[in-house]
């Protein structure tokens, strides 16, 4: 069995801040440092409220992913450390009376054959059973496991039961997921790894898109493409998404030909087969770089997202503190890119997040970093106009005051009143992370 993957620096049992972006593929942590400073984009008088902060024990501790809301209104996640084992929890929050909010750890992980470390978003099925990754656990030959994808079952006692369905061996099969899934029609799971494949990539391995699909309670994985870290891409960090035609649409967070990432398609074809397409080719300068989030469908044939780096250099040492972007398919049948907008570190850089929409065609984000008064990160909204232009406005800056969050990752989602909900992997009472709501 092949396993190329660099080891994870973590320790069992010993929590600590999580870098930026580890790259188990061996590879790089982009920094940025502020120049100057000015001021752009508007600032909102938004509301923001911590409905849960985590104490950093058995309760959890850096929630980096995205939430899911459930039919009633309960919210769910992942914290990547902290629980019995410090391997990582699944969570839910139970809105109660005077708007306060219960947490409840679903299932702790124990860093064995069950997983370690999620750290991305979970999702639904139409029983109710939740699914999601981890990036470590599940053995199969790396140093603390190449990861897995898993379901949480309810139970009649309120018990949740942990599956495993899958554990990446760190070869061909893909390993190191940080990508939350997606289901397709009949019930098959999809997702990424940020390693593994067939394709040697710097002495590592360049990630893969993968479907799990179900027969007679057991999951078999098919690779559906392996990147080579040419001008395809490398290293999926984001999940994929689907068209109404069936055909896969993500981000590659490096390589490509300018070595800056890539936005790509993959359409089936006879046989099983799926062809990739390269959609975009970031050249790591005004148009972005390292495309770390995944994208969005709003409109007919229109894709958003965002990179963590590029767009401009004035505020942050080259390649720039981040973009939003749009990919629009032209009637010749090429997608041309528009950026959205450039951060200037006052009103944040570095996103992880995928953006998402109001029903009004308001985008909405996070900034990793950035802020008028710190360092700490935006959440932000960018308003289109009839000239084209959007219009940015910072809804809430982080490190506002002591019990704030600091430094979003997770995207945001609305409930059905135009509330925002999110997560920031530090800060709160304990530093050990928040969930939080921004009433706009």
């Amino acid at each position: 069995m092949r396993n190329n993957i660099a080891p994870d620096p973590r320790k069992p049992g010993k929590p600590v801040r999580r870098p930026r972006i580890w790259f188990a593929v061996g590879i790089v942590l982009l920094t940025s440092v502020a120049l100057s400073i000015l001021s752009p984009g508007a600032w909102a008088k938004s509301k923001e409220k911590v409905i849960h902060s985590f104490q950093g024990g058995s309760d959890g501790t850096l929630p980096l992913s995205s939430l899911i809301f459930d039919k009633v209104g309960n919210l769910y996640g992942v914290t990547e450390q902290g629980g019995a084992s410090n391997d990582g929890t699944v969570f839910e929050l139970t809105p109660g009376s005077n708007h306060r909010w219960t947490e409840s750890v679903l299932y702790s992980f124990r860093g064995g054959s069950d997983g370690a470390y999620p750290q991305t978003g979970l999702i639904f099925d139409q029983a109710g059973n939740l699914y999601g990754t981890t990036d470590s656990g599940g053995g199969n030959g790396c140093s603390f496991g190449c990861g897995t994808v898993f379901e949480l079952t309810p139970g009649n006692n309120g018990q949740w039961t942990e599956t495993m369905l899958y554990a990446f061996t760190g070869g061909g099969d893909g390993g190191l997921p940080k990508a939350g899934l997606a289901f397709d029609s009949a019930g098959n799971l999809f997702g990424t790894t940020s390693a593994g494949g067939n394709a040697p990539c710097n002495g590592s391995s360049c990630g893969v898109v993968f479907e799990l699909s179900p027969s007679n309670g057991q999951w078999t994985e098919t690779v559906l493409y392996s990147f080579t870290g040419g001008n395809d891409g490398a290293s999926p960090f984001a999940g994929v998404i689907f068209d109404k035609s069936g055909n896969l649409y993500g981000t590659a967070s490096l390589a490509g030909k300018y070595g800056g990432g890539t936005v790509f398609e993959l359409s089936p074809a006879q046989g099983g087969q799926w062809t990739e397409t390269v959609l975009h080719t970031f050249k790591g300068g005004r148009d972005g770089y390292f495309p770390v989030a995944g994208l969005v469908v709003h409109k007919a044939h229109h894709l958003y997202g965002t990179t963590y780096a590029g767009g401009t250099s004035v505020d942050c040492e080259s390649p720039g503190c981040g973009t939003v972007f749009q990919l629009a398919l032209a009637a010749n049948g090429k997608w041309k890119e528009t950026v959205l907008h450039r951060f200037h570190i006052r009103d944040g850089r570095e996103s992880f997040a995928t953006p998402v929409f109001d029903k009004a065609g308001n985008l909405f984000a996070t900034a990793f970093e950035g802020g008028r008064d710190g360092n700490c990160g935006t959440a932000f909204e960018l308003t289109p106009s009839e000239n084209g232009k959007w219009k940015d406005t910072v809804l809430h800056e982080f490190c506002a005051r002591t019990s704030d969050g600091a430094t979003p990752e997770g995207s945001l989602i609305h409930d059905k009143a135009g509330h925002l909900y999110g997560v920031t992997g530090e800060g709160g009472s304990a530093n050990a992370g928040t969930v939080y709501e921004i009433t706009p």
